[in-house]
């Protein structure tokens, strides 16, 4: 709800203090579209690696099943924090 209204701070917030108390990885993956909102690439690109990394440790080495997706996004967001 605070992420489709806009206030991605809170967004971020909420999904932080869930991943601190059950780290599931897509808290890691919504995070890391709230930073992409913000233009805060590096950011974004970094939870985003800890997405697969944390994926794939919670689930005996296999990846997650949007991993192409979202290496994709790695890249898309890599392209954009070199033109910022």
């Amino acid at each position: 709800m605070l992420y489709r209204a806009g206030n991605y701070e809170g967004a971020f917030g909420k999904f932080e203090a869930a991943f601190k108390t059950d780290p599931q990885p897509p808290l890691l993956y919504n995070m890391a579209r709230v930073r992409e909102r913000q233009a805060k690439y590096g950011d974004a690109i970094k939870l985003l690696e800890r997405y697969i990394a944390t994926h794939k440790e919670q689930n005996g080495g296999k990846a997650p099943d949007n991993q192409k997706d979202v290496e994709a996004l790695i890249s898309a967001l890599k392209a954009r924090a070199y033109k910022a």
